[in-house]
């Protein structure tokens, strides 16, 4: 008499542990997905968040700078250098800058990310002469002396959560007021916030 096959061993067949093994590296790849996607979603809240406070707080800095200032010297400036500039007059001594002719002007980050920051320059004196005002005009932000120079915004500001900020001075025409546009952008240069901050009211022709 033939004796029976003996019983299989307990344990897993190697067709059972490559079939395990299959269906875990799916489980893992689905895990790992759901994961990552969550974490994109996380990623982009808290820069839209992040975003909001960055245009906030720029926008309200550029603005509060200019308060106090004499409104018939506030006006855009074409720099030789092909920047753009908010030129004004300030007297006021609840100013946080002493008296005299500034200019708001963007700056490019030290650190050559690309995001450009708002500075003022400190370009003369406090008289609204016309001989002296022409004269303040002429001279170029990139110029002035570093002691003459403040930045608004912490540097940190414009990069919090990872984001580039862009800050733009520019207006449509000559009827229009000077603006300020803050783009913050991802990693990958898509817009996530873009706001336009209008900073002033340019006096009427004649005025």
């Amino acid at each position: 008499m033939t004796r029976p096959n003996a019983q299989r061993t307990a344990g897993f067949t190697l067709v059972e542990g490559i079939v395990t093994m299959a269906i875990l590296a799916i489980v893992l790849v689905l895990v790992g997905g759901i994961l990552m996607s969550t974490s994109r979603v996380l990623n982009q809240q808290q820069l839209e968040s992040a975003s909001d406070t960055i245009v906030a707080t720029v926008g309200d800095a550029a603005q509060s700078v200019l308060v106090g200032a004499e409104p018939s010297t506030m006006h855009l400036v074409h720099e030789t250098d092909g920047t753009t500039s908010v030129f004004f007059v300030t007297k006021a001594t609840d100013n946080s800058h002493p008296a005299g002719s500034y200019k708001l002007f963007v700056k490019d980050a030290d650190d050559g990310a690309g995001q450009g920051e708002l500075w003022i320059a400190r370009v003369g004196n406090a008289d609204t002469s016309p001989s002296s005002i022409a004269q303040a005009e002429a001279v170029l932000p990139s110029t002035v002396d570093a002691d003459q120079t403040t930045s608004l915004v912490p540097a940190p500001t414009y990069t919090a959560q990872g984001a580039t900020t862009v800050c733009t001075l520019s207006k449509d025409d000559d009827n229009d007021d000077p603006t300020l546009t803050i783009s913050v952008r991802d990693k990958q240069g898509n817009d996530v916030r873009s706001t336009t901050v209008p900073l002033l009211q340019l006096p009427s022709e004649g005025a």
